[in-house]
């Protein structure tokens, strides 16, 4: 099957996924997703990865869905699909759901890099808010902390390790600079409300620490809204509640 039909019948599909409908919808991406079996590359598997990508950018908000979908991608993937140009430590070619794994690993680093290079520091009152630098800027930083929630989810479902976690941490935790600064510390949270309670065992306890240390100080930043404040102090909080809420 031509990998332009692919691209249309699943984006078509991925444009259609809700809850209500996601065992049929999801079913259906998979059949496509397992045409690869006829490819010796994984080609059509990688384009799926990349359409399931570009969705998650034109809808944020349905990340934990996306994540699920590609659990269930990986679940049922057909073993047999290979992608020759990939070799495992054994000298094998990687194939099935290793190889999904793979692709989704890739594309998440790739993003995540090519995406903080493209939300430079801005200085207030350096871009016009009318300016195409400004939304070009504000469309980028959009897209990497939708990213940073995905991979959230992600990791949530067993699919990713915890380094790339606590890359995309150190990430938003070291950002400085005004404008950015709230925004980021709002999807900090999120991400912490997401993950914090896995991530947070004993061999980590050293960088967990020094996270928290840092929103506490970033917490008494006058220039942060009290909406922002209350963020960070809830899960200051719900950390020192061992990830119990109060009620």
């Amino acid at each position: 099957m031509q990998v332009e039909i692919v691209q249309r019948k699943v984006k078509a599909l991925l444009n259609k996924l809700a809850m209500e409908k996601f065992d049929s919808i999801s079913d259906q991406i998979i059949d496509y997703a397992n045409k690869s079996k006829l490819e010796r590359d994984g080609c059509i598997l990688k384009e799926v990865v990349r359409l399931i990508f570009e969705q998650f950018c034109d809808e944020p908000n349905f990340s934990k869905l996306l994540a699920q979908l590609c659990r269930k991608i990986m679940e049922n993937i057909d073993p047999e699909i290979v992608d020759e140009n990939l070799i495992n430590s054994e000298g094998k070619f990687i194939q099935g759901a290793t190889l999904f794994r793979k692709y989704l690993l890739n594309r998440c680093q790739e993003d995540f890099l090519k995406e903080n290079n493209l939300v430079p520091s801005i200085e207030k009152g350096e871009l016009d808010l009318m300016s195409d630098e400004y939304f070009t800027v504000a469309k980028a930083k959009r897209h990497r902390n939708g990213l940073i929630r995905f991979i959230g989810e992600l990791f949530k479902l067993n699919m990713l390790n915890e380094r790339i976690m606590h890359e995309c941490i150190k990430k938003l935790i070291k950002i400085q600079n005004e404008v950015s600064e709230e925004e980021e510390m709002e999807e900090l949270c999120k991400l912490m409300t997401t993950v914090g309670q896995q991530l947070d065992h004993p061999k980590a306890k050293s960088h967990m620490d020094a996270y928290f240390l840092r929103m506490k100080d970033i917490s008494k930043n006058s220039k942060l809204s009290n909406r922002i404040k209350f963020m960070l102090m809830d899960i200051i909080d719900l950390r020192n509640n061992n990830w119990v809420p109060r009620r």
